[in-house]
């Protein structure tokens, strides 16, 4: 059984946390933090209860969303903009590359 980090051994290693600090730190607020955000998606949301307080519905939000109308003219729009994105990225970045 490996015994805590002592401090005696912590200093001879600060440098080491030095450089792993940047990205702990970025890993943390980019990636982690964020994450805690998802659970709106499945609370009724009331920014004066706050995100913990706000009662909880589950799958209801998603229902309704795909239940609407909308979602069919959204969900075209969306593929028709990843499609045009994907056809741009495509006539820049091949005349680069074929040049090469």
């Amino acid at each position: 059984m490996q015994r805590a980090l002592r401090p005696k051994r912590f200093h001879q290693l600060w440098p080491f946390y030095l450089l792993a600090a940047p990205g702990i730190l970025y890993f943390l607020t980019f990636h982690y933090i964020p994450m805690t955000g998802l659970i709106l998606a499945f609370k009724e949301y009331s920014p004066f209860k706050g995100m913990m307080d706000s009662p909880w519905v589950g799958l209801d939000n998603f229902r309704q969303f795909f239940g609407t109308s909308d979602f069919y003219m959204l969900l075209k729009y969306a593929a028709d903009q990843s499609a045009e994105s994907d056809h741009l990225f495509s006539l820049y970045h091949l005349p680069v590359a074929a040049s090469e």
